[in-house]
């Protein structure tokens, strides 16, 4: 979008274009970001709200979906299955998601190496960081890093 508006001129096919990019960058943040949800009763509200509290509190350490389930006294399975009826993602995927939207944000924002960002966000090994990363974003985070510094120039 930001090349096209270099070079932008009033006409309908700029315009069009502008649009299709608009519309590519909103459906790439909706699939990347969590989305909102809602609850079907205030019992399950109070377990998914726990669970996603400890998730956000704990990301950085590394936690397991049974140390989740334990933290709101449920079954890993039936944890696995609240979440996938209220929120449409296990509760593993929302970790990972949270994770890398954090490194992301790190990436951005700080200089630290992606090593340090790893840690930073709960993974002690960061081969495995740079590879759910790179397929996550279809990029490595050092390019991640590069392509954001270089958009913002």
């Amino acid at each position: 979008m930001c090349e096209i508006s270099k070079t932008y001129t009033p006409s309908a096919s700029d315009d069009m274009l502008l649009l299709k990019e608009l519309y590519a960058l909103l459906y790439t943040l909706i699939e990347e970001f969590p989305k909102p949800f809602s609850f079907k009763d205030n019992e399950l509200h109070t377990y998914i709200q726990d669970a996603l509290d400890f998730i956000n509190s704990n990301y950085m350490n590394s936690i397991t979906v049974n140390e989740i389930a334990a933290h709101v006294n449920l079954s890993r399975s039936y944890l696995y299955k609240m979440f996938i009826k209220n929120l449409g993602i296990s509760p593993q995927k929302y970790l990972i998601n949270l994770r890398l939207y954090k490194a992301s944000l790190l990436l951005r924002t700080t200089k630290l190496s992606i090593g340090e960002v790893a840690n930073s966000v709960g993974y002690s090994d960061s081969l495995l960081f740079s590879k759910t990363f790179s397929k996550h974003f279809s990029m490595s985070p050092l390019n991640y890093r590069n392509n954001q510094l270089n958009s913002h120039d």
